[in-house]
Protein backbone atom coordinates (compact mmCIF):
# COMPACT_ATOMS: atom_id res chain seq x y z
CA UNK A 1 0.00 0.00 0.00
CA UNK A 2 1.30 3.65 -0.68
CA UNK A 3 2.19 5.37 2.15
CA UNK A 4 0.31 8.61 1.21
CA UNK A 5 -2.81 6.76 1.85
CA UNK A 6 -4.28 6.82 -1.52
CA UNK A 7 -6.06 4.33 -3.70
CA UNK A 8 -4.72 1.78 -6.00
CA UNK A 9 -6.07 2.16 -9.79
CA UNK A 10 -4.70 -0.39 -12.57
CA UNK A 11 -3.13 1.56 -15.27
CA UNK A 12 -1.50 0.50 -18.71
CA UNK A 13 2.04 2.14 -19.25
CA UNK A 14 4.83 1.67 -21.56
CA UNK A 15 5.74 -1.94 -20.58
CA UNK A 16 2.58 -3.33 -19.88
CA UNK A 17 -0.33 -2.78 -16.89
CA UNK A 18 0.64 -2.21 -13.35
CA UNK A 19 -1.40 -0.93 -10.53
CA UNK A 20 -0.24 2.32 -9.21
CA UNK A 21 -1.12 5.06 -6.92
CA UNK A 22 -4.34 7.38 -7.57
CA UNK A 23 -2.22 10.34 -5.86
CA UNK A 24 0.12 10.06 -8.62
CA UNK A 25 2.26 11.98 -9.93
CA UNK A 26 3.05 13.20 -6.07
CA UNK A 27 2.95 9.76 -4.95
CA UNK A 28 5.30 6.96 -7.29
CA UNK A 29 4.16 3.70 -5.65
CA UNK A 30 3.55 0.95 -8.22
CA UNK A 31 3.28 -2.28 -8.29
CA UNK A 32 3.59 -5.58 -10.88
CA UNK A 33 0.34 -7.36 -11.66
Amino acid sequence: MPRCGGELVRRNGKYGEFIGCSNFPRCRYTQKI
